[in-house]
C-alpha cells in the first residue's frame, strides 16, 4: 500500500457497505459528515417538495447528513472502519437578504444563521420566512 494511503470501509447509514481504496490518511478524521443525494424545498405551491441530486442554494429548505464515527483499529487488520452513529437535520436561515431572496446559510436552533444572528437589527418577526419570495425564486 502506498505511503499516506489507506482502505476505508463504512458501515451503515448511507453508506453502508462502501469500500474506499487509496484514501489520503489526512482526510480521515474522527468524525465525518456525508449529506444526503435528496433535500427537501419549497415548491411553487408553498408546500415542501423532496428533491433529488445536487443541492440547489437557491431551493433548500432542508437536509438530511449522516454522521460516522471511526472505529478503534483492531490489532493485524489494516484499513479504517467509520461506524454510523446519527442523522442530524440542517436547517436553511429563515432571514430575507437586501436583495429580497432567503438567506443560503444553515440556520442554528433560532432558525437563523449565525450571521443574521449577530445582526443588532435583525427582528426575526420582520423578516419572518415569506413563501412569496420563494415562489418568485422558483418560477
Amino acid at each position: 500500500m502506498a505511503r499516506g494511503k489507506t482502505d476505508v470501509c463504512y458501515f451503515g447509514g448511507i453508506l453502508d457497505g462502501k469500500v474506499v481504496l487509496q484514501e489520503d490518511t489526512r482526510s480521515l478524521f474522527q468524525k465525518i459528515n456525508v449529506y444526503h443525494k435528496s433535500f427537501y424545498a419549497i415548491d411553487h405551491k408553498g408546500g415542501q417538495a423532496l428533491l433529488e441530486n445536487e443541492l440547489k442554494a437557491h431551493l433548500w429548505d432542508h437536509r438530511l447528513t449522516d454522521v460516522y464515527e471511526k472505529m478503534k483499529s483492531k490489532k493485524g487488520v489494516s484499513g479504517v472502519a467509520y461506524k454510523f452513529s446519527y442523522t442530524e437535520i440542517a436547517f436553511r436561515c429563515n432571514a430575507i437578504t437586501k436583495a429580497g431572496t432567503r438567506c443560503k446559510n444553515e440556520a442554528d436552533l433560532s432558525r437563523v444563521c449565525s450571521i443574521h444572528n449577530k445582526l443588532k437589527s435583525f427582528d426575526i418577526f420582520k423578516h419572518a420566512f415569506n413563501f412569496v419570495e420563494i415562489n418568485k425564486e422558483i418560477k
